[in-house]
């Protein structure tokens, strides 16, 4: 599937679910909108939470479940 149409496909259905890295602590799962230009925002709140930042590179993972999991790609 064209990466455009699956983007398209995914915010017609209502966005992504993102799932921090398993830790000790229980999981907070988050659904994030993606907007018509195809722009995933992050709240700051997520961002302190990851420790990502703006510039790092994401990878994306697709669970086979109709969701994906994002993790910061290694140097």
């Amino acid at each position: 599937m064209e990466l455009n149409k699956e983007l398209q496909d995914i915010c017609d259905e209502g966005g992504f679910e993102w799932t921090p890295p398993l830790s000790e602590k229980k999981p907070n799962k988050h659904t994030l909108k993606v907007d018509n230009d195809g722009v995933l925002t992050f709240t700051p709140e997520l961002l302190e939470e990851t420790g990502w930042k703006e510039g790092d590179v994401l990878e994306w993972i697709d669970n086979k479940d109709g969701s994906f999991s994002l993790v910061k790609k290694s140097e």
